[in-house]
């Protein structure tokens, strides 16, 4: 995906990568860190995916960031993401989540 123009932000977007909101350079991330490898197919990391779910805010979303396996990093992540979009629901249940990583 690439930025539109008129980001609302100053600062010049910082190249290829995946915009996690409109117009807002600050969650963008670089497609690199959005994505992994598994089997030599490409994926969108799981964190991120939880991120674009919480908007739906559905019951089989939330059990899918219940059963989430992410690592510290990866979960610490995607709870200061959800805070800074607004999802605070979500954000305090992916500090909490017991999901094995």
């Amino acid at each position: 995906m690439s930025p539109g123009p008129g980001t609302g932000e100053t600062g010049a977007w910082p190249g290829p990568g995946l915009s996690l909101s409109r117009g807002a350079t600050r969650n963008w991330l670089p497609w690199p860190r959005a994505q992994q490898t598994v089997g030599g197919v490409r994926y969108l990391r799981p964190e991120i995916a939880l991120l674009y779910k919480a908007r739906l805010d559905r019951p089989k979303d939330r059990a899918d960031l219940a059963a989430a396996a992410l690592d510290a990093d990866a979960r610490a992540w995607l709870a200061a993401s959800l805070e800074r979009l607004g999802h605070h629901e979500w954000a305090h249940h992916a500090r909490g989540s017991q999901g094995a990583g």
